[in-house]
């Protein structure tokens, strides 16, 4: 059970990390936590997993607006430029 608290802290380390660079509100309710034999501190699993569809919802929240943006935005521009260099390329076949 030593090693399995281990790797629970280990992984409840990464994930606070993750969740603190995406602004994903990590709580430090002490029902969700445990402190190990060796005294790390780790979240439950279940934690664990919350945290962890915290952090992928959000991540799929960003994914999904700068989408957004390419497509409203990039798409567009892209698209009208291209237009204006066929129009230039023909033009200059007919001169």
């Amino acid at each position: 059970m030593l090693w399995q608290q281990g790797i629970w802290a280990r992984r409840s380390r990464v994930l606070v990390a993750a969740a603190e660079r995406l602004d994903v509100p990590v709580s430090y309710d002490k029902d969700i936590w445990r402190t190990s034999e060796e005294q790390d501190r780790y979240l439950t699993p279940q934690a664990q997993h919350g945290l962890h569809k915290a952090i992928r919802l959000e991540k799929d929240d960003r994914l999904t607006h700068r989408m957004k943006w390419v497509k409203e935005v990039v798409i567009p521009v892209v698209t009208f430029l291209l237009g204006l260099m066929t129009a230039y390329v023909a033009m200059k076949r007919n001169h």
